[in-house]
Formats: structure tokens, C-alpha cells, sequence
């Protein structure tokens, strides 16, 4: 594993740490230690989903990520740093489509240098509580490689997909083994899309994309800390009887505790929260605002935090400054834990 990879993994887990208020890791267990693997992803966040799989296993991993993220020189030279590699997909352009022949090649690589490749076989992200059918495409690379893989089934859950301050639990599924369905028969990469299907349905929050789907996930939203644990949901979910449902009421932290937290955050990071809000509003996609988020915490509020100190020590001094970042940074923790989600 590459030091440069390595660092940027520990970097990245500290900065998901202070974005989450709890993060959940369940089935590690199930990952094998060696040997090639394949993680298949629930795509609820865009590249923030990658980033909680990269942080939360051991495995040297590479990922395959949307190829519209790559757009800009910067972001393609720091992807293709920490082993993302971009997918293409039909609304891409057909001509487009042609490199995905050399993006399997490369994966068919990495497999046989035993190593894990990541990717969301729902070939595309939302947020829905629900799993959309799989693609064909991770089977292509699945059963076409030389070596018998072990696929693990992943579930992302967050309590809420775009806002600082929620949770998120990961649950790593039993590996799925490619040696039952590598018989060259041609329902062989129908059996193995359907079996992966099933599994991953375990793994998070499914709730029937039916007229019932609003009331029942409304219902779950009154408590949102609930969809950390999937098996419970999908269970109450099959129970539920839509039309008599009942409202639970939230125990909220107190208003003026939010309102202060919030106003005191907002006023001591006021430059980076801007231009995050900017961003936001340009890229107009709800599901990048979590990806958003939490790149601006990592990337924009040390820069800024480094520039504030400066300041403040050439003004002031060394102490003083020191005080300004850490009330900056408590201002942040206090807005945080004052949310009710």
C-alpha cells in the first residue's frame, strides 16, 4: 500500500470523524484478508460513499467512480492518487463508452494482483431507501477475470444523506464466491446479479417503491437514528400498515442552544461556508451536498484556519491565535451536536 495512499486514508478518517456525529462498521470480519475481492456499494452520496469504504477497511482498494467527477485537472490527478478510476456511462456519450474497455482491463488487472476493487453496481447514485437494480457491468468484470473473486455485499445507511451532524452506519456483508457461477453458462451472470441483489437488500433500508413509499419513509424520518440498523427497519417496513401509522415525536435539544451554535459557527467560518454554499448551488445535484461538505471541512476550513492564525499572531499574538482556531473549531463541534438528527 502506498504511503501517499496510506496518508490520505488517515487524513480523510479524521475529518469523517468530526463530520459524523456516529459511524457504525459492522461485518469487517467478513472482508478476507487476501486474495482478490470485490466491494459492491449501495450509491447514496456520491464520492463520500467511496471515502467511508476507503476509511473504514484494510484493503488496498481501488474504486470506480462516475467519470463526470473527473472533470477537472486537479480533481482527475487527486483521484487517480488514491486509486479512483472514472466509469462512463451511456449518458456520457457512446464514444465515450469505448474507454470503459480499458478501465475492465485495468481492473482485471488489479484483481489478479490480489488486490479490492469498489465500485456501485446500481450505476448510479440517489437517495432513495431503496436499492436500484443492479447493472450488468460489475458482472462483466466479476466473471471475466482469470481468478475466482470473492464479491462483499456493502450497505451505506445515513440518517440524513446532505446534512453535517448526522450518522452513518456500514455494514460488510458475507463474501459471495464467483466459483459457483463461473460454469460459462449463459444465466451464470444473471444468478450472481440476482444473488448479490438479495444480499445487499439485507444491508440496508429497502422500503417498496410503491404509493406507500412517502408515508412509510416519513414515518422512519420522525426517527432518523433508526436507519442505522437496517435488518430492524426492512423488518418494520414488511409489518407496517401504511394507512394507520403514528407520529413519533423527537426529543430536540434546546432552541436557543441551536440558534447560538449555529449563529457563533457561521460568523468564525463564514469564508469557507460561503464557498461551499456557492459550490453547492452551481453543481445543483442534492446528492453531491454531503460530498460537498465534507471536502470543504478537510480541504477549505484547514486552509483557512492556517491564514485566520497567521493573521491573528501578526496582529496579536502566537496564544491568540491558537484561541481564535480552537473556538473556530469547538463553534463547529457545538453546532454539530446541537442538531436534533
Amino acid at each position: 500500500m502506498s504511503l501517499w495512499y496510506t496518508l490520505v486514508r488517515q487524513y480523510v478518517s479524521i475529518g469523517i470523524s468530526i463530520y459524523f456525529k456516529e459511524i457504525r462498521v459492522t461485518g469487517t470480519e467478513n472482508i478476507p484478508l487476501e486474495g482478490p475481492i470485490m466491494f459492491t456499494v449501495n450509491h447514496q452520496n456520491s464520492f463520500l460513499d467511496a471515502l467511508l469504504i476507503a476509511t473504514s477497511n484494510n484493503r488496498h482498494t481501488h474504486f470506480l467512480v462516475r467519470a463526470d467527477a473527473f472533470k477537472f485537472r486537479i480533481v482527475r490527478w487527486f483521484f487517480n492518487s488514491i486509486n479512483m478510476m472514472p466509469i462512463y456511462r451511456l449518458r456520457d456519450g457512446r464514444r465515450s463508452l469505448s474507454i470503459n474497455d480499458q478501465i475492465f482491463q485495468k481492473c482485471f488487472t488489479i484483481l489478479a494482483n490480489n488486490h479490492a476493487l469498489m465500485l456501485f453496481p446500481e450505476a448510479d447514485h440517489h437517495q432513495k431507501r431503496l436499492l436500484l437494480p443492479l447493472s450488468k457491468g460489475f458482472t462483466r468484470i466479476a466473471l471475466g477475470s482469470d481468478n475466482t473473486i470473492m464479491i462483499v455485499p456493502v450497505g451505506i445507511n445515513y440518517t440524513h444523506h446532505r446534512f453535517f451532524g448526522g450518522s452513518v452506519s456500514i455494514y460488510y456483508g458475507k463474501p459471495i464466491s464467483t466459483l459457483t457461477y463461473q460454469n460459462g453458462e449463459p444465466q451464470d451472470n444473471r444468478l450472481l446479479r440476482n444473488e448479490v441483489n438479495l444480499q445487499m437488500q439485507k444491508l440496508i433500508t429497502c422500503i417498496p417503491d410503491d404509493p406507500n413509499y412517502q408515508v412509510l419513509e416519513d414515518h422512519l424520518n420522525q426517527t432518523p437514528m433508526v436507519y442505522l440498523d437496517p435488518e430492524y427497519c426492512n423488518q418494520w417496513v414488511s409489518q407496517a400498515d401504511s394507512e394507520h401509522l403514528s407520529i413519533v415525536n423527537q426529543v430536540k435539544k434546546p432552541a436557543w442552544f441551536r440558534a447560538w451554535a449555529r449563529a457563533l459557527s457561521s460568523l468564525l467560518n463564514f469564508p469557507p461556508l460561503v464557498l461551499c454554499s456557492q459550490v453547492l448551488k452551481k453543481l445543483n445535484d442534492p446528492v453531491f451536498t454531503g460530498s460537498i461538505k465534507l471536502i470543504t471541512g478537510i480541504i477549505l476550513l484547514p486552509i483557512y484556519y492556517l491564514l485566520l492564525a497567521l493573521i491573528v499572531y501578526t496582529v496579536w499574538s502566537f496564544w491568540g491565535a491558537m484561541a481564535v482556531i480552537v473556538l473556530c473549531i469547538l463553534s463547529l463541534m457545538a453546532r454539530k451536536w446541537s442538531l436534533t438528527y
